[in-house]
């Protein structure tokens, strides 16, 4: 017992020893804390990173505390789902069927470009009918720009829009199409390239 308070009174004497205690203990708490804020089950679901779990984080995008060390805005994940901000139009049309237009509006305050832009469709069975949709953007000017056109409509579908090269062609001389969307074509590159529109967007879905 003499010998450990001796050592811990030598250790006192420095400073960069008594810090990296300091660490060793905050690792271990942090690792204590996992073991029980998060189930073995659901620690091995997360890690393995299958289908529905990171799906709405983008791979490429950085840290929110990269926002520290820079005085811009940097994009956040912005997630518009149609339930609690979709707005539905529907009207009857043929061999009793309906027209259905779904608007995806947001809001993008943001200084620099997203990583991703993807869009998550869950549908109904439709009895083995083929059902396809034709997606838009439209961008704060009221300029629309057509994403996809006849795409079957599937009971889970994943159209990821920053991967599309239909989309890419649409916009030439752009690094990506998510670049491309939220630039303004119509004015030239500054000193530093393209900037970002601030204002409203949406995306359409019509089927």
């Amino acid at each position: 017992m003499n010998a450990l308070i001796r050592g811990l009174k030598e250790i006192k004497q420095y400073p960069s020893a008594i810090a990296g205690l300091i660490m060793v203990a905050v690792l271990i708490g942090v690792s204590l804390y996992a073991v029980i804020a998060i189930p073995y089950s659901d620690a091995i679901r997360l890690w393995r990173a299958g289908v529905g779990v990171w799906d709405e984080y983008p791979r490429n995008a950085n840290p929110v505390w990269m926002d520290l060390f820079t005085s811009d805005r940097l994009p956040r994940t912005i997630v518009v789902r149609s339930g609690e901000d979709g707005v539905f139009e529907i009207e009857p049309a043929d061999d009793g069927m309906e027209d259905v237009r779904l608007v995806l509006p947001f809001s993008y305050p943001y200084d620099g470009f997203p990583r991703e832009v993807t869009v998550f469709l869950n549908a109904p069975d439709f009895d083995g009918e083929v059902i396809r949709y034709t997606t838009y953007w439209q961008a704060p000017d009221d300029e629309t720009l057509t994403l996809a056109t006849n795409r079957r409509l599937r009971a889970a579908d994943t159209y990821r829009i920053s991967q599309d090269g239909a989309v890419r062609r649409q916009l030439p001389g752009m690094a990506a199409p998510e670049v491309g969307l939220f630039a303004d074509l119509r004015a030239a590159p500054g000193p530093e390239g393209r900037v970002p529109v601030k204002g409203d967007y949406a995306v359409v879905v019509e089927t």
